[in-house]
């Protein structure tokens, strides 16, 4: 891929961060509307895809609980996504988001079963260190939360806690 394709395609997924967490801070549904209405799209735009490309939907029965369980995952991670919005703003939520690489490269080898990757782990580290600077109490907030696997609602809780005491 060329590098201006890349850079383009770079900036479009910036936008569409961006635009879905003020789409989601403007909208005056619940998160769980939100989450729901964003997942009934993505099922209506897979059939449409389905029909346009004639491409067939069947699957057998363990890829089936496969995906029930990776859209269970992502159902948890948007309803968090757009909780710490509604909590705090959409600059805080999409800065934490931008640490995702790091605790993906963090879990995944554990889950795979195979090495760590230095490289990976020594990028992400330094994302999560520049978010540190912009964001001390988030981000020990979320460090906790990582630990000890409390929900969103808890990481702001600490995070308006931290704020009072400053």
């Amino acid at each position: 891929m060329s590098r201006s394709k890349s850079l383009l395609l770079l900036h479009i997924i910036v936008f569409l961060w961006g635009f879905t967490g003020i789409i989601g801070k403007e909208l005056q549904f619940s998160v769980y509307v939100l989450v729901l209405l964003r997942m009934a799209i993505a099922l209506v735009s897979i059939g449409v895809y389905a029909r346009v490309f004639s491409k067939s939907l069947k699957l057998p029965g363990r890829d089936i609980f496969k995906l029930l369980v990776v859209g269970g995952i992502t159902a948890a991670h948007w309803l968090c996504f757009f909780e710490s919005i509604h909590r705090s703003n959409v600059s805080i939520a999409l800065s934490v988001v931008s640490t995702t690489a790091f605790f993906v490269a963090l879990i995944s080898p554990l889950y795979n079963r195979k090495k760590w990757n230095l490289k990976e782990l020594f990028l992400g580290l330094f994302v999560v260190v520049g978010v540190s600077f912009m964001l001390r109490e988030l981000f020990l907030a979320f460090l906790l939360l990582f630990l000890r696997r409390h929900s969103v609602r808890s990481t702001a809780y600490l995070f308006n806690a931290f704020r009072q005491h400053q």
